[in-house]
Parts: structure tokens; sequence; C-alpha cells
């Protein structure tokens, strides 16, 4: 009988106790950085559909400082996939010109999320100390 080092098995492929089942496939960092650029997009555009459906003037139950609330929370989603986008980058060993479009697209989007979630920190500083 032939014995095979190292994978816990003697000379039949039967796989053997709990360390021998198949491991779940990994994504590609390249798939990933797709993945959370589209994600970045996806979020500040739920922002800006959020901020043009509550019209705070129409709605009598939302504040401007709540419609500003809620369209903050697709923008900090954003924030963590852009992160996670640019993370996924640096990761990449083989880099090509393909993986700079989405990196562009998260790099834009993600500014722009960083740039709302600013204006609604600042907005709520001049609320709480105006009032």
């Amino acid at each position: 009988m032939k014995e095979h080092e190292g994978s816990g098995t003697q000379g039949d492929d039967e796989p053997k106790g709990p360390e021998s089942k198949p491991a779940r496939p990994r994504r590609s960092h390249a798939r990933a950085l797709v993945i959370s650029s589209a994600l970045v997009v996806i979020c500040f555009l739920v922002h800006i559909f959020i901020l043009f459906m509550i019209d705070p003037t129409t709605v009598q139950n939302f504040s401007k400082l709540n419609t500003y609330a809620l369209g903050s929370i697709p923008l900090a989603m954003g924030l963590v996939f852009f992160f996670d986008a640019i993370t996924h980058f640096r990761k990449i060993e083989a880099r090509s010109p393909v993986h700079l479009v989405p990196l562009l697209f998260a790099v834009v989007f993600g500014g722009l999320s960083i740039q709302g979630l600013l204006g609604f920190m600042i907005y709520l500083v001049r609320h709480t100390v105006l009032m």
C-alpha cells in the first residue's frame, strides 16, 4: 500500500474525517473589487433617490434633519464598501488597466459619499449649536 504524505489517506481516494471536506471557493480580489465598487455606486444612488423621494415640505412627519439622517445611512454603507474596494485593489497582485475602472468608480462615488457624510455632520452641528 502506498501512503500519501500529509493527506490523511492510505492509498484510497475516499475522504476521511471532517478536515477533508472541500473548502468553499474563495472570491478573487478582482471580483471583490468590482462587487465593492458596484455597491458604492448603488449606495450613492440610493442616497440620491431617498433625498428626491422624501420632500420634507410635503411630508409633515419628517423634518429636514430626519430626512438628511435617513439619506446618510446609504452613504455610511457606501463608505464601508469604498474602503473594501480599496483594500481589494491593494491585494491584487497583477494589476491591469481593467482593474482601474472599478477603482475609479469607487473613488469618485466614495469621495461623494464622504462629502455627503461631512455635509450631514456639519448640518447636524449647526442645527444643534444654533438651536
